[in-house]
């Protein structure tokens, strides 16, 4: 008689996540990222941003076709092309760039809450709301200086706070068999205290000229300003921002999920009072070439955000307690990376039904596991 054998109950181990080359050398590229960053005065985040790693000045020759199954080159070929040296001024190199844009479908952006481990049976976040924020952000370029410049306004307590941006890198991760990758990026509103005093005025005289009609469902803006500053700075597109957050469930991360309405903004003089009035509205017609709401992601790290507390009160010339040691030490990196590399893996079908939300013709399909509209948001 043969007797049967017994199923093992040993479980396959799960292979090894992240690889320890990969985490080794994003720890020594992050150290040289946020080393320059300590004696930043400011506002500084630093972040993991999901979106996708654009190569653009490559020749047409250089990329493959989808009937092409094999176009690899060597690996020497392949620098040449990535870093040529051409004595041509003008000449379009090779460079990169990133989208952070993800969808236009509100459903895939929220279903971002409910990813689960791949090899454990619990969600990575939590799906009550940490946090939420709404804000107006208004750009301009200062026509004297050359320079831009941003002013915030929150939308709940009109709190107006003036930002000039500083970006100190970014750290591409590509995705190799993913739709999407990740940048860990820091960047900055810079404190200073001449550019604070130089656009007071226009603070202060849009703080006193914003116009919101209450009970709508889409934003809407109307301010006024004199003639002789409107011709002092040159305004583009106002964009709205809503973001919620949501914790992760070891207390260690936050997912940050931020829908982004750009306003069609237009200007009219009104010569006889020596006014230019604005007025900024939110439109849902689409195009192959418009795109005026769409959804981003990223994940900041609970630790870091301690550290760069510091940096908001320093004075000229000081630098912050923290270094990179510190980062290392509390685990910043595994705090940002783990949780993106596991985000990565069920993010394939966000955005293919509308071209990531960065063009389309007509509203996209919505998909079929979404639910019922919800009711519409007040904004105000």
């Amino acid at each position: 008689m043969i007797t049967p054998k017994k199923k093992s109950s040993h479980k396959s181990e799960p292979p090894i996540d992240p690889l320890p080359e990969f985490v080794g050398e994003l720890h020594s590229s992050f150290a040289r990222l946020i080393e320059d960053a300590r004696g930043f005065r400011g506002d500084l985040t630093i972040e993991a941003e999901f979106g996708r790693v654009l190569i653009l000045g490559i020749n047409n020759a250089h990329i493959a076709e989808k009937e092409q199954k094999d176009h690899s080159v060597s690996l020497d070929n392949f620098k040449c092309l990535l870093n040529p040296r051409s004595e041509h001024k003008g000449d379009v190199l090779p460079h990169t760039s990133f989208t952070n844009k993800l969808t236009s479908v509100p459903a895939e952006i929220d279903g971002l809450v409910g990813v689960q481990h791949t090899f454990e049976a619990n969600s990575l976040w939590e799906e009550q709301q940490s946090g939420w924020s709404i804000s107006y952000s208004l750009t301009y370029l200062d026509m004297e200086t050359n320079k831009h410049f941003s002013i915030n306004f929150d939308a709940e307590s009109f709190v107006a706070r003036l930002k000039l941006h500083k970006s100190f890198g970014s750290l591409y991760i590509h995705g190799t068999k993913r739709a999407w990758d990740y940048q860990i990026t820091a960047h900055g509103a810079e404190k200073d205290e001449k550019a604070e005093e130089r656009y007071a005025p226009l603070i202060s005289k849009l703080q006193q000229a914003f116009y919101i009609p209450a009970g709508n469902a889409e934003p809407q803006l109307d301010f006024h300003l004199d003639q002789a500053t409107h011709e002092k700075f040159s305004l583009y597109p106002i964009h709205v921002y809503k973001t919620s957050k949501h914790m992760s469930k070891d207390r260690k991360s936050i997912l940050k999920l931020t829908e982004v309405l750009e306003l069609d903004t237009h200007w009219k003089s009104i010569e006889d009072k020596g006014i230019v009035v604005w007025r900024a509205r939110y439109s849902k017609v689409q195009g192959p070439k418009i795109s005026n709401r769409w959804f981003t992601a990223a994940i900041e790290s609970v630790q870091a955000k301690e550290f760069l507390h510091q940096n908001e009160n320093l004075e000229l010339g000081d630098e912050a307690g923290w270094t990179p040691y510190s980062f290392e030490q509390a685990k910043v990196v595994e705090s940002l990376m783990l949780p993106a590399c596991e985000m990565l893996k069920h993010m394939d079908g966000i955005g293919y039904h509308n071209s990531n939300g960065i063009a389309r013709l007509a509203p996209a399909p919505t998909p079929s596991a979404s639910t019922a509209p919800s009711k519409p948001y007040y904004f105000w």
